[in-house]
């Protein structure tokens, strides 16, 4: 912890990141804004001017940011970086106060200064309108820092550190090994962190005084992202009506279509998720928090990253980019199991899916080596386990998995929870087209 002086308070209480944006106008085209971190624990309550306290790290700023994205769609990240603001004395008051506006501060000779780190986003407004309807897309961004390694714990001296040929073939060697980065790359930051008497540094500390130890990380924000298809409400939802919506099957038939029309973009997960529903006009699907008790809505949440774009430069020196490898369209199917009796247990399920997955696996491949065809093996992507409520423990609960609308989930109108599975696997064109009857024009 670092000592800084700040004005006096009465009571001290945590504080919430600040969110610096007044400055954004509807006119604005492109822009920044900053996220800056708050006091969040001080080493007394006392009324005094100087004590220790504590700052919320910079993944609170990053976590503070991907929020503010999800409420701000309009805004595309451009570019991140991590930037020092400082303090200024005020004289009336007799103690520090961080000024984040300020773009001219005095520096006190020999007096260590304290500085905070904060994130500042570079945004530009989107062009394309989103469709609300059908989905809303935002930025999540994330980052990784790595540290330049010391060739010799036992030496003091700073001359024994990787170099950045040394830390980039690093960082090169692990991306290869877990075959890519978990995202698109946004930005590769050289950050300077104040080091100890030993060496050490703490990217994630907001607070820290001018060091004369310095060491140089790299930082790389890169981008992932989320896409939720929401149910539309078709009828209903007054006092006596119950609403009715889409049903699960259909919402992700539309998940489908959306995923093999954006086949540029790294599949990851699909998962259902209960959204809490506080009104039939207006449901909030990037809500980290709730309460129990009240409707719900299950939505079909899409998880992808964007891929790796190659930098393309011709024998004029013109540059363009293009995709690394040429994607395949994902055409995304799903197979539910569950209990058929009471006694049966999580295990037996899982067996279920063995042998489903053992038969359908082995089937399709004979059937590629009888016909001659090059279709495209059926290939697993992943699987989730799905809470269903019921009613009753009979067969209420083959209709109550595709019902995306849930009353009070743990009150009284439903008398049993269910755990089932559904397994997410890709069947390519031809088994796309032979369920829905698509046909290539």
């Amino acid at each position: 912890m670092a000592l800084v002086l700040f004005l006096q308070r009465e009571a001290f209480q945590p504080e919430q990141p600040q969110i610096l944006d007044e400055h954004i106008t509807p006119e604005s085209k492109f822009t920044f804004v900053d996220f800056v971190p708050s006091v969040i624990k001080r080493s007394s309550t006392a009324v005094i001017t100087t004590a220790e306290v504590e700052y919320h790290t910079f993944r609170v700023m990053v976590e503070t940011a991907n929020l503010w994205l999800q409420r701000n769609v309009q805004w595309e990240v451009v570019n991140c970086e991590t930037v020092i603001l400082l303090y200024k004395y005020n004289d009336r008051g007799s103690y520090y106060e961080l000024k984040p506006n300020d773009s001219t501060f005095y520096i006190y000779g020999s007096e260590k200064n304290n500085v905070l780190r904060a994130l500042r986003l570079w945004i530009k407004k989107r062009i394309e309108v989103v469709d609300k309807d059908v989905s809303e897309i935002c930025q999540v961004i994330n980052y990784m820092d790595v540290i330049p390694l010391n060739k010799d714990d036992g030496d003091f001296s700073g001359s024994k550190f990787e170099n950045l040929d040394e830390l980039i073939d690093r960082v090169n060697t692990t991306i290869i090994k877990n075959n890519g980065i978990e995202g698109r790359i946004i930005t590769i930051e050289t950050l300077q962190c104040e080091a100890g008497i030993d060496w050490k540094v703490d990217p994630e500390v907001s607070l820290s005084s001018l060091s004369t130890k310095n060491i140089y990380i790299l930082r790389i924000f890169y981008e992932q992202g989320i896409v939720d298809f929401v149910p539309r409400h078709i009828s209903g939802g007054g006092f006596f009506r119950k609403p009715k919506f889409e049903s699960l099957s259909e919402v992700m038939s539309r998940a489908t279509k959306w995923l093999a029309n954006n086949s540029t973009l790294n599949f990851k997960n699909a998962q259902s998720v209960d959204i809490k529903l506080k009104s039939l006009t207006a449901l909030d699907t990037k809500t980290m928090s709730y309460t129990e008790h009240g409707d719900y809505l299950r939505i079909f949440r899409i998880a992808f990253t964007k891929p790796f774009i190659e930098p393309n430069i011709d024998e004029a020196g013109s540059s363009s980019s293009s995709i690394a490898t040429e994607p395949t369209p994902i055409y995304l199917a799903s197979k539910l199991f569950m209990a058929s009796k009471k006694h049966e247990t999580i295990r037996d399920i899982g067996l279920k899916i063995e042998d489903w997955a053992n038969q359908t696996l082995k089937a399709d491949s004979q059937s590629n080596k009888s016909d001659g065809n090059e279709t495209q093996p059926v290939r697993v992507l992943g699987a989730e386990t799905v809470e269903v409520f019921c009613k009753t423990d009979d067969n209420d609960k083959e209709r109550a998995v595709d019902d995306t609308f849930q009353y009070n989930r743990f009150g009284t109108k439903n008398g049993y929870l269910f755990m089932t599975f559904r397994v997410y696997f890709d069947i390519g064109y031809q088994g796309y087209a032979r369920i829905s009857g698509a046909s290539r024009e």
